[in-house]
């Protein structure tokens, strides 16, 4: 089993991330932003106290902030949320 390298995890909330900011269809962008932040947080969790990554984890902070700024203006519940609404709703 191949384990990712550092560099594929930073790539891989970086196109998760621009995916979130670029989607064009409604109803996939709380998807999108959800998929997101759980790449960043894990990707952030990951990182130690270097130099290197204190630049990284900036970046990562950056893209949360960004990614909730999104999800606020657009409206759009945290999954968390959104999904203990539905369970009042339906039950």
């Amino acid at each position: 089993m191949n384990t990712p390298s550092a560099e594929q995890f930073c790539n891989s909330w970086k196109d998760l991330y621009i995916a979130a900011l670029f989607e064009n269809d409604k109803p996939k962008i709380a998807g999108r932003i959800a998929e997101a932040q759980a790449a960043i947080l894990a990707r952030r969790r990951k990182l130690t106290v270097s130099v290197a990554d204190v630049r990284e984890r900036h970046s990562l902070d950056n893209a949360l902030f960004s990614l909730e700024a999104l999800r606020t203006c657009l409206s759009i519940l945290p999954a968390a949320i959104a999904s203990s609404l539905q369970h009042q709703v339906s039950g």
